[in-house]
């Protein structure tokens, strides 16, 4: 169903389009149960499209916000979502939510634990909150465990 229309003859006669596919979501709006988290709209009508959204109930709700000057992007690869500025990116993940990639990593949104993508699922990986720290993307400069060219997520 659309945004602001309730049924196809209104949206019509008032011009309002039915959400398509590939449309960001909106707070509030219906999802179906399994759908990995997305980029999309808060609450609001000044929202912008800057809320990572969980399908929670058959209802799209916010799970947080990327931080003043970060975009947030859909990571259909890993079914995560990413949040980006200039000076680096955080991939979210909803634990025990859906994954695209076994061995694929992305945060908690709470940033408590590193998520490890297993048989479609986010599980934890490491448990970062034991050490009052933060998962962070650090790169082979920061970390010389990491062999990664895109860096590895770690508790720092």
């Amino acid at each position: 169903m659309g945004r602001c229309c309730r049924g196809v003859l209104w949206g019509a006669l008032t011009g309002c389009a039915a959400q398509g596919a590939d449309d960001p979501p909106r707070a509030t709006e219906l999802c179906q149960d399994g759908e990995p988290a997305r980029c999309g709209f808060g609450e609001g009508l000044d929202a912008v499209r800057n809320a990572v959204l969980v399908c929670d109930d058959g209802t799209w709700s916010e799970a947080l916000s990327c931080g003043t000057g970060e975009t947030c992007s859909d990571d259909e690869v890993r079914g995560a979502v990413a949040c980006t500025d200039k000076f680096d990116q955080l991939i979210y993940g909803e634990q025990s939510g859906p994954c695209a990639v076994d061995g694929a990593q992305s945060c908690s949104f709470e940033r408590e634990f590193v998520l490890l993508c297993e048989d479609g699922n986010w599980s934890i990986g490491t448990n970062c909150s034991t050490d009052v720290l933060l998962c962070t993307l650090l790169t082979g400069d920061d970390d010389p465990s990491c062999s990664s060219a895109d860096g590895c997520l770690s508790c720092a």
